[in-house]
């Protein structure tokens, strides 16, 4: 049995949000093997209406989205967003996961990833 590792990562933000195209709220470097990993970000819209918005939880330097919120932002008022996900790490590399976040116009902030290395991932029941 392996020793768990935690690795965490954290951005205080701002990072401004504009016309829908994706910024990286935070991103955290992956040595191989198993990982459950759990992201949080804070988005507020400031358009001064309710707008579209997204936060994707990605690996493979943005290539595939592991977990995903995609919702509506009201004007003014910011939003917590939690994503959680399992993801493999192949033994002859290491991995980049972060979390892209849009809106209209807006910010993400206090953006915050959690690695737990685990001894194996199996799919559950559910």
């Amino acid at each position: 049995m392996t020793i768990p590792i935690a690795v965490h990562a954290k951005n205080l933000g701002p990072i401004a949000l504009s016309d829908f195209v994706g910024a990286r709220a935070i991103e955290m470097k992956l040595n191989p093997g198993w990982w459950v990993v759990f992201g949080r970000v804070g988005m507020v819209n400031m358009d001064g209406d309710t707008q579209n918005a997204h936060a994707l939880l990605r690996a493979e330097r943005g290539y595939r989205v592991l977990d995903k919120w995609v919702g509506r932002l009201g004007s003014g008022w910011p939003s917590i967003l939690a994503l959680q996900a399992s993801v493999v790490v192949d033994p002859n590399n290491s991995d980049v996961i972060d979390i892209e976040c849009t809106t209209y116009r807006g910010f993400a902030f206090t953006g915050s990833l959690i690695a737990i290395q685990v001894n194996g991932i199996t799919e559950g029941q559910g």
